[in-house]
């Protein structure tokens, strides 16, 4: 499979081009029910912040790829103060890391989760 030609928004841009080349490539997996994505990525892009040029093309990836972040599945908001990134001189700490998973998979992962808490109770 060749890609098209991207965009010139998308040359000028190193990551949105990543971003749209890996949407292309794992859509087809994305839209096979049989299937479940898990993406390890490090984006240097915060979703927790509202700011950004490339958070629009990050939270679009994720939307054409119907992927959520592992962490926020499992501790809701309280993953939203994961720092993955420590900070410095010129950026604070953020979260740029992450563990994506297919949305169709979230709520398996939870039922294990109960069940083998269920265990160590019993």
């Amino acid at each position: 499979m060749v890609p098209p030609k991207p965009a010139h928004t998308l040359v000028r841009y190193p990551k949105r081009l990543l971003m749209d080349d890996i949407t292309m490539y794992l859509a087809h997996y994305a839209n096979d029910q049989r299937c479940t994505l898990v993406v390890m990525v490090d984006v240097n892009t915060d979703l927790s912040k509202d700011d950004g040029r490339d958070l629009p093309h990050f939270k679009r990836m994720l939307t054409d790829l119907d992927l959520v972040s592992a962490a926020q599945s499992r501790w809701k908001a309280a993953s939203l103060h994961f720092k993955t990134h420590k900070g410095g001189e010129v950026h604070r700490p953020s979260q740029i890391d992450y563990i994506l998973v297919s949305k169709r998979s979230v709520s398996a992962a939870a039922r294990c989760r109960r069940s083998a808490s269920q265990r160590r109770t019993t």
